[in-house]
C-alpha cells in the first residue's frame, strides 16, 4: 500500500502522466482560463512536496475558483488537515467522495478521500456545550459565531486548541471562558449565568434646575445667621457682587456698541451678512450683562445682609428680633436672575 504522506503526490503525478486532467469539468472554461490553473495547480503541488501546506492551500484554492474538480477539493482538504483546520478538512473529504461519484476518473482520488476521513475523524476533538442555571435562554458564541438551539447539548467538532466560549442574558453577568481542546478529545462545558446586582438608585438629579422649572431660593434668617459667623464672608461675597457689577457695567458697553454699529450698517431690519459676527457678539454681551448684572445685586445684597447680622453686640434687642423677621429671596432666570430682600429692618 502507498504511504499515506505521499497519496497526494502520488495521485497527482498518476493523473498528470496518464494524460487524465485533474479538473472536474464543472463548466466550461476558456483555454487561457485552463492553461492558468494548471500552471498554478503545478506550482501548489510543488509547494505541498515542500511542506509549505499554507502557500499550498492558497493556490489549491485560487485553482478551484477558476476550474473546480474532485482532485483539486483533494488537495484542498490535505492541506487543511496538515494546518490544524481539521473540521475544514472533513467537510473536505466527505466532499470529494461526493462529487467524485462512481465515476471511472475519480475513483482513486475518492478512495483516498475515505482513507483519509477514516482517519481524520478520530483526531477531531469536540465540545459539548450544556445550559446551567440562569442560562436556558442565553445567547451562546462559540469563537463570534452563535450557536443555535441544535448545536447545543450534544457535541461539537473544533479544531484543536482554545476556543473563546461566551453567553449572555437579559439580567444575568455575561459568561466568558476559553477552552483547550487536544486533538480526539472530547470536553463538556456547564454554562452557568449569575445574576446581575440590583440597579442602583437613579441618576443623581442636578443642582441646576430646568429653565422652565426654576423656582426661587428662599435663605432664611438661620442660614444667614450660619453663614455669620465667618468675618470674612461678608466681604467676600459683597467684594464678589462688586466685580460682577462692574462687569456688568462692561458688557453693556459692548452691547452698546455693537447696537451702534449695526444701526450703522443696517438700513431698517435689513443688515449686511458682513455684520452677522457683531450681531453675535451683541447678543453674548447682553446675556453676560443679564447674567452678571443678577449675580452683583444677589451678591451685594446677600453680603450687606451678613455684614450687618455678623455684629449683634450693636444692634439693640428690637433690631435684632426685626432681623429674625427677614429674609433673602434668590430669584434664579434664564438671564441671570435676581433677589429679594424680604423682611423689616
Amino acid at each position: 500500500m502507498v504511504r499515506r504522506s505521499w497519496i497526494p503526490l502520488t495521485l497527482a503525478l498518476t493523473l498528470l502522466g496518464s494524460g487524465v486532467t485533474p479538473f472536474f469539468p464543472a463548466r466550461e472554461a476558456r483555454a487561457d482560463e485552463t492553461a492558468r490553473a494548471r500552471k498554478i495547480f503545478q506550482e501548489a503541488l510543488q509547494l505541498e512536496t515542500g511542506e509549505n501546506f499554507a502557500g499550498a492551500l492558497a493556490k489549491f484554492q485560487e485553482v478551484a475558483q477558476i476550474k473546480r474538480s474532485p482532485q483539486v477539493l483533494f488537495h484542498i482538504a490535505f492541506c487543511q488537515a496538515k494546518l490544524g483546520q481539521l473540521v475544514a478538512a472533513v467537510g473536505g473529504f466527505r466532499l470529494v467522495i461526493l462529487e467524485g461519484g462512481e465515476e471511472a476518473a475519480n475513483a482513486q482520488v475518492v478512495q483516498a478521500s475515505k482513507e483519509e476521513l477514516a482517519a481524520l475523524e478520530k483526531r477531531v476533538p469536540s465540545v459539548v456545550f450544556k445550559r446551567g442555571k440562569g442560562a436556558e435562554l442565553a445567547k451562546v458564541t462559540l469563537d463570534g459565531v452563535e450557536l443555535g438551539k441544535s448545536s447545543l447539548d450534544k457535541p461539537q467538532q473544533v479544531d484543536p486548541g482554545a476556543h473563546s466560549v461566551e453567553a449572555t442574558a437579559r439580567g444575568k453577568l455575561p459568561f466568558k471562558e476559553v477552552i483547550e481542546v487536544a486533538e480526539g478529545e472530547t470536553k463538556t462545558l456547564e454554562i452557568v449565568l449569575k445574576d446581575a446586582p440590583a440597579e442602583g438608585p437613579g441618576p443623581v438629579a442636578s443642582a441646576e434646575p430646568e429653565a422652565g422649572d426654576k423656582k426661587p431660593v428662599v435663605l432664611g434668617n438661620d442660614d444667614l445667621k450660619k453663614a455669620a459667623k465667618s468675618p470674612v464672608l461678608p466681604y467676600a461675597v459683597l467684594g464678589a457682587g462688586a466685580a460682577s457689577l462692574v462687569a456688568s457695567g462692561v458688557f453693556f458697553y459692548l452691547r452698546s456698541s455693537a447696537i451702534s454699529d449695526l444701526d450703522k450698517s443696517c438700513r431698517g431690519n435689513i443688515c449686511p451678512a458682513s455684520s452677522k459676527s457683531t450681531s453675535d457678539s451683541g447678543k453674548t454681551a447682553t446675556l453676560l450683562a443679564n447674567i452678571t448684572l443678577g449675580l452683583g445685586v444677589v451678591g451685594v445684597g446677600v453680603g450687606s445682609v451678613l455684614l450687618f447680622t455678623s455684629k449683634p453686640k450693636e444692634q439693640s434687642a428690637a433690631a435684632r428680633a426685626r432681623g429674625r423677621a427677614m429674609d433673602v429671596v434668590l430669584h434664579p432666570g434664564p438671564h441671570g436672575g435676581g433677589a429679594s430682600l424680604i423682611g423689616t429692618f
